[in-house]
């Protein structure tokens, strides 16, 4: 039987993968880009119903007067068909009145923002901001979209 000095002597050459074909320059940059732009897509889908804030679609009326922003105040909204929502949930004018009643005790300088939509009844509007008066609530606003400037 013969036996080879070296029996495995192209074993080593092959132990290490090199490809045949080198990319350089531009394909290595889309790629770079590429991924780049997919982390930022999925991170972007994962958190974008997170960011989307669960509300009442409201039409504001629009004014060129901005009073500025207000923080830390509730938010009272009344749609076109005449619905009540306090900070995003449904009530009847008596559950308004006593949810109100409620935060001005444990708050007595809460702001409260009301949002009506630009085709709610006018009584409606009045309605509750009379309820929030007789809660004790004194400082109250109506919320409005700015109107675009005309140049």
């Amino acid at each position: 039987m013969i036996r080879e000095k070296e029996p495995y002597k192209n074993s080593r050459k092959n132990r290490f993968f090199s490809p045949k074909k080198k990319y350089s320059g531009i394909w290595i940059s889309c790629i770079i880009f590429f991924d780049a732009a997919f982390i930022f897509l999925c991170f972007y889908i994962i958190n974008s119903p997170l960011m989307l804030k669960p509300g009442i679609n409201i039409d504001l009326p629009k004014s060129s007067f901005s009073g500025g922003l207000i923080y830390n105040g509730v938010v009272l909204s009344i749609t076109h068909n005449g619905l009540l929502f306090f900070q995003d949930e449904e009530v009847n004018l008596i559950q308004l009145k006593s949810s109100l009643e409620d935060i001005s005790l444990n708050n007595p300088d809460i702001s409260l923002i009301i949002e009506a939509d630009k085709k709610s009844e006018h009584s409606m509007l009045v309605s509750a901001w009379e309820i929030a008066q007789k809660a004790g609530i004194k400082k109250i606003t109506i919320a409005t979209g700015l109107k675009a400037k005309d140049d």
